[in-house]
């Protein structure tokens, strides 16, 4: 079997996280429809309240893997994942016991007594999946991307059936949590099965090695704690100072793309061992040309999917949520903005290089930033005060990276970025609008307007990226080899 590229890597990564996240966003739909606002609101609550806490317990020792993993013999290895299942599952009950503890103080600070009894019963949930979160260190370690791929899309699979039919049923927040539990706990099941064939499950303790691998984990651990909460920051306030109605129809809007936003994050899974090896080199150039590279061919993607949404936001969220929610399109465009800026994780070269600690900086600095802006423009602009705080926090955030990238790898910033390619690129995106013109002028289903829209848009930017001469014979290779499904048989 012909190895991967690091972008068929990335490929697959990204395939897996979009089923994850599309999956959430279905399941949204599906509960948005068959619940009422206030339920709806209750469940995201619910939500909420494991999203902010879990980076806390795992300390990001699934990350980890990937740094120790690599270095270590069969039997290391065996060894190293048998310890970090040990250290998760514990870490897992260990939340489950507190949030089951803290559910009627959480009751209390929401305002909403209905949703103690619902964080009793999904109390259990961190230690189910917190067990199986070591899969993924492993397997891309191994190289089994493939394997991981298919995993990812029949657990995305099997819960959104499950969901789906509970929600068309029963109606029941009680049961719908139950199912989400009782589907995660068998991937766990099957995860710690498969382990155990192919490598070997051993318990033991070995204080040397665990020391090691949480002075490696907890400092990244409390970064994405941070950065955790400040991106929930605007959800906090709106959660406490709206009621569970507008809450729905705020998150309703208020998300980013699935599949969009995990182009980067599965980018860098790939990139920060290259990078790693390149700067023990002292290969800078070599470092930012990969940087640079990257956010080129993302932009690709990032800038005309930013241009379409924007124009068809409405039509978007009345077809997924009925037009009930038609007042979530307001927050919807705002956090549109954020996506020409997702072109890079800013944190990557950070921590590919071990300087770990701009990272946490970087995420301080945004929940402050998020925090003050956000409470700030609740009174003048209402609900779209947080979501517009969230956009103008972002923007610090990665300018915050870009003059510390400067210094570390000492370069400019005007040669930290291929800007001219990035303006060149979304010039072409804002142009390439101009096909849509005539179905807009037509009064056609939201979803038939979705389709030939995407349709007419998508075949006018590859037209003009032809024209302009934009596209690399990588980028045409690349692109070839996923529409022809080649890299699947390979």
């Amino acid at each position: 079997m012909k190895k991967l590229t690091l972008s068929d890597k990335a490929g697959f990564l990204t395939m897996g996280a979009f089923a994850t996240q599309l999956t959430a966003l279905i399941t949204g739909i599906i509960l948005a429809r068959f619940l009422s606002k206030e339920a709806f609101g209750t469940y995201r609550q619910v939500q909420l309240v494991f999203q902010i806490i879990s980076p806390i317990f795992m300390v990001a020792l699934p990350d980890s893997l990937l740094y120790f993993l690599p270095n270590l013999d069969k039997r290391g290895k065996k060894k190293f994942i048998s310890q970090t299942i040990l250290l998760l599952a514990g870490l897992g009950m260990l939340m489950s016991v507190l949030i089951a503890a803290s559910a009627s103080w959480v009751s209390a600070m929401f305002s909403n007594p209905p949703i103690q009894q619902l964080i009793l019963i999904y109390s259990p949930f961190p230690f189910i999946v917190f067990t199986g979160m070591f899969i993924k260190g492993y397997l891309v370690v191994e190289e089994k991307v493939r394997l991981l791929t298919i995993i990812t899309f029949s657990s995305a699979l099997a819960l959104l059936t499950g969901i789906v039919v509970n929600a068309s049923i029963h109606s029941s927040l009680e049961v719908i949590i139950l199912t989400n539990m009782s589907i995660t706990a068998l991937f766990t099941a099957f995860t710690l099965i498969y382990t155990l064939q192919t490598i070997g499950i051993k318990f033991s303790i070995d204080k040397e090695s665990i020391k090691k691998q949480l002075v490696y984990a907890i400092p990244l651990g409390l970064t994405a704690v941070v950065g955790l909460v400040a991106w929930q920051t605007d959800r906090l306030l709106v959660s406490l100072f709206f009621n569970p109605t507008l809450y729905a129809i705020y998150l309703v809007g208020a998300v980013e793309i699935p599949f969009l936003t995990r182009i980067t994050a599965s980018i860098s899974g790939i990139l920060i061992p290259e990078m790693s090896s390149l700067y023990a080199k002292k290969e800078y150039t070599k470092i930012v040309d990969i940087w640079k590279s990257s956010a080129r061919k993302t932009s690709l993607i990032m800038f005309p999917a930013f241009v379409y949404f924007m124009i068809f936001a409405s039509n978007l969220i009345v077809l997924l949520y009925t037009d009930k929610y038609v007042d979530s399109v307001l927050y919807f465009r705002i956090y549109l903005l954020l996506l020409p800026i997702r072109i890079v994780t800013y944190g990557l070269i950070f921590q590919a290089i071990g300087k770990t600690k701009f990272n946490l900086y970087g995420s301080l600095l945004f929940w402050v930033l998020n925090l003050v802006i956000s409470a700030t423009l609740i009174k003048p602009f209402g609900l779209a005060g947080p979501a517009i705080g969230t956009v103008i926090a972002t923007v610090a955030f990665a300018t915050y990276y870009m003059v510390n990238l400067k210094w570390v790898l000492k370069e400019s910033i005007l040669n930290l970025m291929p800007w001219k390619q990035l303006m060149v690129n979304f010039a072409i995106a804002l142009v390439s609008s101009i096909f849509i013109i005539p179905v807009l002028l037509v009064d056609l289903p939201n979803f038939v307007s979705l389709l030939a829209g995407g349709v007419v848009y998508l075949i006018g930017y590859y037209i003009l990226l032809n024209v302009f001469k934009i596209l690399t014979e990588d980028d045409k290779e690349l692109i070839k080899r996923w529409l022809t499904l080649e890299v699947l048989r390979k």
